[in-house]
């Protein structure tokens, strides 16, 4: 199974970017939209395990988390980089970073301490709206989005498709204090 650990998004907030997405990607040529069902922070990918080292990995989060508190973060900033075909475009947080980074170094030490091993990669906290946008020509005039989500609690992710189309399962939650 192809396993990540992320945030799911309240329906609200999915809205919202749903919407910021839509009027983004208008003036796209081309461009591969995130699916609204699929909207989620990921807060460390890990990678293909099997169904045993899926639950000890839930184990070992629900262990390393146990004293980690809930927080507010929040959504004030869109921004894009360049990967391969065209560029992925996401919306950053603009308060609440330092503590999506120390959940992150938590996470990684939970997925550690059961010797899953890992790419190391910087860490930096955002929702993908699309991949592979490649823009003509865009207006600047185009909306952002100023929303606060709770984080109170982390989800083992399997990333799998269903009938063809790229799906984000959650098979976990762990909740925070």
């Amino acid at each position: 199974m192809r396993i990540f650990i992320g945030v799911a998004l309240p329906e609200k907030i999915k809205e919202k970017l749903y919407e910021l997405q839509r009027c983004w990607l208008d003036t796209a040529i081309r461009k591969r939209p995130t699916l609204f069902n699929n909207f989620h922070l990921t807060i460390k990918y890990i990678g293909e395990l099997s169904l045993e080292e899926v639950e000890l990995l839930t184990y070992s989060l629900e262990k390393q988390l146990a004293n980690f508190k809930s927080f507010e973060a929040k959504i004030a900033n869109i921004g894009a980089f360049n990967k391969g075909s065209g560029q992925i475009i996401w919306v950053g947080f603009t308060a609440g970073n330092d503590l999506l980074n120390a959940l992150n170094k938590e996470v990684v030490k939970a997925i550690k301490a059961i010797k899953i091993e890992l790419k190391k990669e910087r860490y930096t906290p955002h929702i993908t709206l699309a991949r592979n946008v490649y823009f003509n020509d865009y207006k600047a005039d185009l909306p952002l989005v100023n929303e606060t989500i709770e984080i109170n609690k982390v989800t083992v992710f399997q990333s799998h498709r269903i009938k063809g189309e790229l799906t984000y399962t959650p098979l976990y939650e762990i909740d925070l204090q």
